[in-house]
Protein backbone atom coordinates (compact mmCIF):
# COMPACT_ATOMS: atom_id res chain seq x y z
CA UNK A 1 0.00 0.00 0.00
CA UNK A 2 2.95 2.20 0.35
CA UNK A 3 4.60 3.57 -2.83
CA UNK A 4 8.24 2.68 -2.95
CA UNK A 5 8.20 -0.37 -0.55
CA UNK A 6 9.89 -3.34 -1.71
CA UNK A 7 6.64 -5.70 -1.94
CA UNK A 8 4.96 -6.96 -5.51
CA UNK A 9 1.54 -5.64 -5.37
CA UNK A 10 0.16 -9.25 -4.89
CA UNK A 11 1.68 -9.04 -1.25
CA UNK A 12 0.29 -8.10 2.15
CA UNK A 13 1.18 -4.91 2.90
CA UNK A 14 4.26 -5.06 5.48
CA UNK A 15 3.11 -4.82 8.95
CA UNK A 16 4.93 -1.58 9.39
CA UNK A 17 3.23 -0.13 6.73
CA UNK A 18 0.03 -1.35 8.72
CA UNK A 19 1.06 -0.10 11.83
CA UNK A 20 1.61 3.50 9.98
CA UNK A 21 -1.57 3.45 8.87
CA UNK A 22 -3.26 2.55 11.96
CA UNK A 23 -1.69 4.88 13.75
CA UNK A 24 -2.82 8.09 11.23
CA UNK A 25 -6.31 6.69 10.91
CA UNK A 26 -6.51 6.81 14.67
CA UNK A 27 -5.19 10.47 15.10
CA UNK A 28 -7.44 11.72 12.04
CA UNK A 29 -10.40 9.95 13.10
CA UNK A 30 -10.32 9.50 16.92
CA UNK A 31 -12.14 7.12 18.88
CA UNK A 32 -15.30 7.59 17.03
CA UNK A 33 -14.50 5.12 14.44
CA UNK A 34 -12.18 2.26 14.47
CA UNK A 35 -8.99 2.47 12.77
CA UNK A 36 -8.96 -1.85 12.39
CA UNK A 37 -12.67 -2.23 10.66
CA UNK A 38 -11.33 0.41 8.21
CA UNK A 39 -8.21 -1.76 7.44
CA UNK A 40 -10.47 -4.48 7.06
CA UNK A 41 -12.19 -2.40 4.25
CA UNK A 42 -9.07 -1.52 2.29
CA UNK A 43 -7.61 -4.93 2.41
CA UNK A 44 -10.82 -6.39 0.87
CA UNK A 45 -10.97 -3.80 -1.61
CA UNK A 46 -7.67 -4.33 -2.66
CA UNK A 47 -7.92 -8.32 -2.33
CA UNK A 48 -10.87 -7.75 -5.22
CA UNK A 49 -9.07 -5.54 -7.21
CA UNK A 50 -6.29 -7.73 -7.56
CA UNK A 51 -8.62 -10.62 -8.56
CA UNK A 52 -10.93 -8.60 -10.36
CA UNK A 53 -9.54 -5.63 -11.63
CA UNK A 54 -10.50 -2.04 -11.93
CA UNK A 55 -14.01 -2.78 -12.31
CA UNK A 56 -14.23 -4.15 -8.93
CA UNK A 57 -12.92 -0.96 -7.68
CA UNK A 58 -15.53 0.91 -9.41
CA UNK A 59 -18.06 -1.18 -7.99
CA UNK A 60 -16.96 -0.82 -4.24
CA UNK A 61 -17.28 2.85 -4.54
CA UNK A 62 -20.41 2.85 -6.06
CA UNK A 63 -21.94 0.24 -2.79
CA UNK A 64 -20.09 2.74 -0.49
CA UNK A 65 -21.40 6.36 -2.23
CA UNK A 66 -25.14 4.70 -2.19
CA UNK A 67 -24.81 3.29 1.51
CA UNK A 68 -23.57 7.22 1.94
CA UNK A 69 -26.74 8.27 0.21
CA UNK A 70 -28.88 5.98 1.92
CA UNK A 71 -28.14 6.80 5.25
CA UNK A 72 -27.61 10.65 4.85
CA UNK A 73 -31.46 9.75 3.59
CA UNK A 74 -32.91 8.15 6.74
CA UNK A 75 -31.03 10.34 8.85
CA UNK A 76 -32.63 13.45 7.32
CA UNK A 77 -36.16 11.33 7.45
CA UNK A 78 -35.10 10.50 11.48
CA UNK A 79 -34.68 14.17 12.16
CA UNK A 80 -38.22 15.35 10.63
CA UNK A 81 -40.00 12.93 13.34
Amino acid sequence: MQQGSDTSPSQAPSAVALKSLRENLQKQLGPAVDSEDILRLLQAVRDLALAHGPSAIRHCLQIIESTATFLNQVGATEGES
